[in-house]
């Protein structure tokens, strides 16, 4: 009896450690087909491959983000080239997670993965990191992705990358991480009229609790948009082929209460409307 007892223990122990030994493997090579997310080290965020992988402090890149975006700014609604690298000898393994937020930290513009085998989106579709056949490099690695710009101007937006020269071996110490930015301003535009200059612009009521009304001047005869944006400069809602309309009525009934505003596009004019939601 005391022989059974002593073996069941053995047993336990090494059922423990066979548990301990499969779970230490798969963290350690659980994101091998890219970062879980929010590893980019923006102010959103909040951290970067180092609450991972163990290891020095992030060295910063200066030149790791590159974009044709052009020095006036991004349009909004285009679609622009995004670019990340790093590169350092004797590394042939490499990751990166990469996404764009305004000051106030709200995620901006759209992800677009053109390259499937080597990249893939992580947090919720606000960010893209590398994929189990994207890692691969002769001391250097480029990873290629576009990005849509907001459909409206929401300002300055920077780019955030955290990125790793990784040591091949199976753990998560020895890697080296980096971190790098690169903010774009919105081009600045000329509309021919400014609808917002125009005191026929009505909306109404205001405060409102649960439906707003906007109403365009009288001689308004195109087609447009409505965004519903939050304080925070993130739209919350769009409303298209307005056709013809001078009036749009319009639920807020669901939203928290603060400030918003509503912003009108058509092929030749725009007008930003403020509110509060009670």
């Amino acid at each position: 009896m005391r022989f059974i007892k002593k073996f069941s223990g053995v047993f336990i122990v090494l059922i423990f450690a066979l548990v301990a030994i499969q779970y230490q493997q798969m963290d350690i090579h659980a994101f091998s087909s890219g970062s879980p997310g929010g590893r980019t080290g923006s102010p959103g965020d909040g951290q970067t491959c180092r609450s991972c992988h163990s290891g020095a402090a992030p060295t910063t890149l200066s030149d790791a983000i590159d974009t044709d975006i052009p020095a006036e700014g991004y349009t909004p609604g285009e679609t622009y080239n995004i670019t990340a690298s790093i590169s350092e000898q004797g590394r042939s393994m490499f990751g990166f997670e990469l996404t764009s937020e305004t000051e106030n930290r709200n995620k901006q513009g759209q992800w677009i993965v053109t390259n499937t085998s080597q990249n893939r989106l992580t947090n919720s579709n606000s960010a893209v990191t590398h994929s189990s056949g994207g890692r691969s490099g002769s001391g250097s690695k480029t990873w290629q992705m576009q990005w849509k710009a907001p459909e409206v101007n929401v300002g300055a937006i920077t780019f955030y990358a955290a990125l790793m020269a990784a040591n091949g071996a199976s753990g998560n110490s020895g890697d080296n991480v980096y971190v790098a930015q690169k903010t774009v301003r919105a081009k600045q535009t000329t509309s021919v009229k400014n609808l917002k200059e125009d005191i026929s612009v009505e909306l109404f009521p205001n405060p409102v609790t649960s439906f707003v009304t906007l109403r365009l001047p009288q001689d308004f005869n195109e087609d447009y948009g409505v965004y519903l944006i939050d304080a925070g400069g993130v739209v919350r809602a769009f409303y298209e082929n307005q056709a013809h309309s001078r009036q749009v009525k319009i639920d807020v009934s669901q939203l928290a209460s603060g400030n918003y505003f509503l912003r009108i596009f058509s092929d030749n004019f725009t007008a930003s409307k403020p509110f509060v939601k009670s």
